[in-house]
């Protein structure tokens, strides 16, 4: 007898949570707000005043000393000169030092030869007009190659946020106007997230930059934002009829 009491209260227990739970699950969906989602894009257009390079020193010798002793009086006369034409000290920076052997191949054997030293220096100005003189410098220390030519723009942080506040409100009315043929209106936005941006310097083939001191620049370079946003949509309410 004690047995079936318990087995009663145990399903009236069991019955009550599960109605709870489907109340719950109903409400829970009836509460979920209509949603649109939408991307938003914007471009401000700037002017490069800045660009970086990159040089490459080589040499290729017998003994690594000397190599090393030739690399480095030609990176510091590099670096007298670059001050000379008034490169900040702070945007001269010396990257990569990569050493490996040399070899030569004769009727199927392998001979050592020595070793190839090569160097990297990164440069950086604020002055776009003085690109060939830095590169002839470079050219007359004896630099190898040049790569990495890129264009930008130092305040590009600054254009990019306003960028970025433009898409935003390219997203808001791209959503309003879709909302107005829905007969709804644009809520809160519920979450914002970022696709892309623009915010890159802009890369310059090296080597048509070293053949013609005369290589047009680009005028202009843009600044892009891409963001999506998922706004709330929100639909008139309708009036029970009295």
């Amino acid at each position: 007898m004690i047995m079936n009491r318990y087995v009663v209260v145990l399903m009236l227990l069991m019955s009550t949570m599960l109605n709870y739970a489907n109340a719950y699950s109903l409400t829970s969906e009836a509460d979920k707000p209509f949603t649109i989602q939408v991307t938003g894009q914007a471009a401000v257009a700037t002017v490069p005043d800045a660009f970086n390079v990159t040089f490459v020193f080589e040499e290729t010798g017998l003994s690594v000393a000397k190599l090393n002793q030739m690399m480095q009086l030609k990176h510091d006369k590099l670096v007298q000169s670059l001050l000379e034409l008034k490169v900040e000290k702070r945007d001269i920076q010396s990257l990569n030092i990569n050493l490996y052997p040399t070899y030569e191949h004769r009727n199927g054997t392998q001979t050592h030869t020595g070793f190839k030293l090569s160097r990297e220096i990164r440069v950086t100005s604020g002055s776009i007009a003085d690109y060939a003189n830095i590169i002839d410098a470079a050219l007359g220390h004896g630099v190898a190659r040049m790569q990495g030519f890129r264009l930008f723009n130092r305040d590009s942080d600054a254009h990019y946020k306003a960028a970025l506040e433009a898409a935003l409100d390219n997203a808001q009315n791209t959503a309003a106007q879709i909302a107005n043929k829905l007969n709804a209106k644009v809520g809160r936005a519920l979450s914002v997230q970022t696709i892309s941006s623009g915010h890159r310097p802009v890369a310059v083939m090296a080597q048509r930059v070293m053949e013609s001191a005369a290589y047009d620049m680009p005028g202009e370079v843009d600044i892009s934002a891409n963001i999506s946003v998922v706004f709330e949509l929100k639909y008139p309410e309708k009036k029970s009829d009295e």
